[in-house]
């Protein structure tokens, strides 16, 4: 039996956010698809439905030797980070200290003990009956072990490709955190700038659009080509399940090359250049 008792605090649900992998994450795909450009998060797209966020970050601890100046320059921007994060509506931040280890880098202390016991203190008091984590750390893994058999209907956020499956097949439900839900939570007027092609599935399939440009067969999807349109690219494949194809409209070549290989696997071979 749930700790709470059963009914307590229906449908609301908090959202608890490990900050470093939520940084992490985004900064690599900005990398990947946008030459690493510094953009700020849209943190209302992040919070979504839930009724509070939860975000959890570290500060660099001072170092031996380092004046009281010198440390308060180092961490400036970090402490104006989280400052501007806890002024976001419904979010509250926990901070702990990061120390450098020798062979491991910058380790967070403290924070995981909070994330930790926050959630456990939070469920056993009824405060909600869902629950929803941001990370790829397997040490979490005993956390959400106890929370599914306390009766939380727990779901994970996780980087794809950089997360335990037994971290991921111990919450409820398990959604990748892939370019698509990356894009959707930064700034407004980057996404509208620098927007992601658009998936469809299609039918017919052998109706073509625009000025071919080039065709080609993937092992996968059978026939495929590639035409010029109004508004830029179109890419239309072979069926994908016997009666539709996958349609993908973009403005962007480059953009569009990465987001099929991560999003469905497929190759815009390499002689096509835009």
């Amino acid at each position: 039996m749930p700790l709470f008792g059963p009914g307590a605090a229906p449908d609301v649900n908090y959202l608890f956010v490990d900050g470093a992998c939520l940084q992490e994450m985004i900064q690599s795909t900005l990398s990947r698809y946008f030459g690493g450009q510094q953009v700020y998060l849209d943190y209302a797209s992040l919070r979504g439905g839930h009724r509070k966020v939860f975000f959890y970050d570290a500060v660099p601890v001072r170092t031996d030797g380092e004046t009281a100046d010198a440390y308060e320059v180092r961490t400036a921007a970090k402490l104006a980070y989280l400052e501007s994060v806890a002024r976001e509506d419904g979010y509250h931040v926990r901070s702990g200290d990061a120390r450098r280890r020798r062979r491991v880098g910058m380790e967070q202390k403290m924070v995981d003990v909070q994330l930790t016991v926050d959630m456990m203190s939070f469920a056993s008091q009824g405060v909600f009956s869902k629950a929803t984590l941001l990370t790829g750390d397997l040490d979490f893994k005993p956390l959400v072990d106890a929370l599914v058999a306390m009766g939380i209907e727990l779901t994970l956020f996780f980087p794809p490709g950089q997360t335990n499956a037994d971290l991921i097949t111990a919450a409820d439900r398990a959604i990748g955190m892939d370019v698509s839900w990356q894009h959707g939570w930064l700034a407004e007027s980057f996404r509208k700038a620098n927007p992601l092609p658009i998936a469809s599935h299609v039918s017919p399939c052998n109706d073509l659009i625009g000025t071919v440009l080039h065709q080609w067969k993937d092992d996968r999807y059978g026939s495929c080509y590639v035409s010029s349109v109004e508004d830029g690219f179109t890419l239309v494949t072979g069926t994908t399940n016997g009666t539709h194809c996958l349609r993908v409209d973009f403005a962007t070549p480059e953009i569009a090359r990465l987001y099929l290989l991560d999003k469905f696997g497929l190759v815009i071979p390499q002689f096509w250049e835009g």
